[in-house]
């Protein structure tokens, strides 16, 4: 499998002041320092040509990780590979062939969308201005308009035209349709992936709203408290995550190991039992048979779901 993103190890810790501490010394009092882990040993793998979901809470860790993918940030620790090449040291070949766009992302708003596209446009050898002029027509967005008057998805929309404009092999997006309606946001994302199988890029979403990944993405990444948590093509792991509803009449007994460590999540409701597990097989629901349940249905789960059960489960029946 060739790669477009690949990191291994990816650590990074962000050092802020704690305030002024009642110690004294010679020199007076002390700053104490507060360190703060945003990731905690990732290790990406993004194909090429995938239209790749980085999803997680607000706060998971997403966009620290499109900054160092940007070689807007530099890692504590670990190794990054951006279309083979090094976002810090070869960070201007990197740039010219990876489209970038952020959430609220700042722009020269006293421009049109054309005038903007001219400026930025001489950073590119690639620039394609029929493609430019392409985008800007499907977006309908208006040549004799100020930025500064276009709406917030105008300018998203406009954000992408500049990203997509010199032909990026990857395009990475963070939080990107955050705050567009939900009409405009799935025109938004359906647009960016017919754009990109088209043209065979890499898209790397990064997001909250986990139902709009799951309408886009091939592959999935989700990411807990600075930690990747799951790494799968999002067809496998919607068939590994079952939910098993299992009726009982007396307390469940010990489950084999086989079973009970592929347990993610358990949930008591209307007389159910609600269990989650990973890597499901069907002698799972055998096994709840053979430990006295009278009935046991197997449900699929949206990726949302799978989320939850990732994030907030117990990883143990009881």
């Amino acid at each position: 499998m060739e790669l477009a993103v690949e990191t291994r190890g990816l650590v990074k810790r962000f050092r802020s002041f704690r305030g002024l501490s009642s110690v004294l010394s010679p020199r007076g009092k002390l700053r104490l320092m507060r360190e703060t882990v945003a990731l905690d040993g990732i290790d990406l793998q993004i194909p090429r040509g995938s239209v790749y979901g980085l999803l997680g809470r607000n706060g998971a860790g997403k966009t620290t990780t499109i900054q160092l993918l940007m070689g807007l940030l530099e890692p504590t620790e670990g190794d990054i590979s951006v279309l083979g090449l090094n976002p810090l040291t070869q960070d201007v070949e990197m740039k010219r062939r990876v489209g970038h766009v952020a959430d609220g992302q700042k722009m020269y708003e006293f421009y049109t969308v054309e005038e903007l596209c001219d400026f930025v446009s001489v950073f590119y050898p690639t620039w394609n201005r029929k493609l430019q002029d392409e985008l800007i027509d499907r977006f309908e967005l208006p040549r004799d308009q100020r930025i500064a008057e276009f709406s917030r998805g105008m300018k998203a929309q406009a954000a992408l035209v500049l990203a997509l404009s010199h032909e990026p092999e990857l395009l990475l997006m963070d939080e990107s349709t955050s705050g567009l309606d939900a009409v405009i946001r799935r025109q938004f994302l359906e647009s960016i992936v017919e754009m990109s199988h088209d043209g065979g890029r890499t898209v790397v979403l990064s997001s909250h709203i986990i139902d709009d990944m799951e309408r886009v993405c091939d592959w999935v990444g989700l990411i807990h408290k600075g930690k990747l948590i799951v790494q799968s093509r999002l067809e496998e792991l919607k068939s590994a995550v079952k939910q098993l509803r299992v009726v009982l009449t007396q307390p469940m007994p010990p489950l084999p190991g086989e079973v009970s460590e592929h347990v993610l999540r358990q949930e008591q409701a209307n007389g159910e039992s609600l269990i989650t597990v990973t890597d499901f097989a069907p002698d799972m629901a055998d096994a709840f048979r053979s430990a006295g349940a009278t009935q046991v249905e197997v449900d699929d789960l949206s990726l949302e779901e799978i989320f939850v059960a990732y994030t907030t489960g117990t990883g143990r029946v009881q």
